[in-house]
């Protein structure tokens, strides 16, 4: 997250969504999970939304918050279709592929910048920023680096083994020196697409 020219990092173990528990916790009955829909039919008396096993819920007003990379596969179909400018709007916000991956070292021996950098030629894996998370406000003592990864870079980092992403790390990590420990963990999540929420 970034405001006001300042990176600000969640690090609250309950998970982000504690900020909207109180909004939802007075109608959670009314919230319907795990449900794929299908089908949207609306127009000005109202709207219907089916699910792939055939259920139909109708409503006067329907907010469509799927995400664009949803909207631009076609996974959802509407009836009529959406209007040529929403259409437009949805294609050109292109799904973005993002990576987390978190690194965990026997010993610290990077030195207090909260920023690593590492400038890379193109024959060399792309991991050039590291994010110090063994600093005060963080995790310290955890003696973990964070980093990411975007784009093509997402999936080729997704389809190979977590053990050879670790590899290609400390490939990169080498410019502290030969005699840096190897790291003794690594995670890696999953990618997400872009926040984009669209109002149809």
């Amino acid at each position: 997250m970034a405001s006001a020219g300042k990176d600000l990092l969640i690090t609250d173990p309950r998970g982000i969504w504690t900020l909207f528990r109180d909004f939802y916790s007075s109608f959670t009955d009314k919230i319907l999970l795990n449900k794929t829909i299908f089908t949207i039919k609306y127009d000005s008396n109202g709207v219907e939304v089916a699910t792939t096993e055939g259920e139909v819920f109708t409503a006067d007003y329907a907010l469509c918050t799927f995400g664009s990379g949803v909207l631009d596969r076609g996974s959802v179909k509407f009836d009529p279709p959406l209007p040529g400018w929403k259409k437009e709007a949805i294609y050109r916000l292109r799904p973005v592929y993002y990576t987390k991956i978190f690194l965990k070292f026997p010993s610290k021996f990077w030195g207090d910048s909260k920023w690593i950098l590492h400038v890379s030629d193109q024959n060399t894996r792309h991991f050039p920023v590291f994010f110090d998370l063994d600093r005060a406000g963080f995790f310290p003592g955890s003696k973990s680096l964070y980093t990411a990864v975007t784009g093509d870079e997402t999936l080729r980092v997704e389809a190979q083994d977590d053990s050879k992403t670790m590899e290609e790390h400390m490939e990169v990590l080498g410019m502290y020196g030969p005699s840096i420990p190897n790291a003794t963990d690594i995670v890696v999540s999953k990618w997400s697409q872009n926040p984009y929420v669209l109002g149809c």
